[in-house]
């Protein structure tokens, strides 16, 4: 019997249910929904499993790590590429809270200004393993990198709304609820969001790798592990 109970098991620790889009980071026009459903290792790091959805057969398609601004700031030059923020996410409503719980909808606007308020200024770094718009049946080939949009212009409305439809949401309510109590002249952090500002995002890319003997005798891997 294992020495840990159901309540301590990692599915058990699930208690938020977020839903986005994310965007392939070197392909603007790929735009995925996202559910995420998360767990606070810390105060200052959440852990989520994404699905494309919330149905019963939702397919799993990603991982997303969320840290605070502090970790964020601390992190090494080179990282910093990998991360983007949530600020235009979460002003723009796009960015919804639903039920952790299997209860259809998303969470009433006065029970998730506290969850929006601490998300407005966190970093996220997600990775998508099952590219589901182009292989939906498995999850075939490298994983890709993914971003979130930083601005109107960029989002694809229309997907907005479907899932506005299929949720009985209204993003646009709850964006001009959120610039209420949101510190809206939170400024951008210029050190985030670099696929956006350089013109120049990284992508995972498959390459050859070559094995060397470690020295123990064993094999290990001695190549560009991420491809960027």
């Amino acid at each position: 019997m294992a020495p840990w109970s159901v309540l301590e098991t990692p599915m058990a620790k699930i208690h938020q249910h977020l839903c986005a889009f994310h965007v392939v980071a070197d392909e603007h026009g790929r735009q995925i929904e996202s559910h995420h459903y998360c767990t606070c290792v810390s105060p200052d790091f959440h852990q989520c499993i994404i699905y494309d959805s919330d149905k019963p057969n939702a397919r799993l398609i990603g991982i997303e790590y969320l840290i605070s601004e502090d970790k964020f700031n601390n992190l090494p030059v080179e990282e910093k590429k990998y991360w983007h923020s949530h600020k235009y996410e979460v002003e723009s409503g796009v960015l919804i809270q639903m039920h952790a719980s299997g209860i259809e909808g998303q969470v009433p606007e006065n029970k998730e200004r506290e969850m929006m308020s601490a998300i407005h200024k966190t970093f996220g770094k997600v990775i998508h393993t099952w590219n589901i718009d182009q292989h939906p049946d498995l999850p075939l080939g490298p994983p890709s990198l993914m971003m979130s949009y930083t601005k109107p212009e960029m989002v694809n409305w229309e997907q907005v709304k479907e899932r506005d439809r299929e949720q009985g949401v209204n993003t646009q309510e709850r964006s001009k609820i959120r610039s209420t109590y949101l510190d809206l002249d939170y400024p951008k952090n210029k050190e985030a969001d670099q696929w956006m500002r350089s013109g120049k995002p990284i992508q995972f890319k498959p390459v050859e790798s070559s094995l060397t003997q470690t020295s123990n005798g064993k094999q290990a891997s001695n190549g560009n592990r991420n491809g960027s």
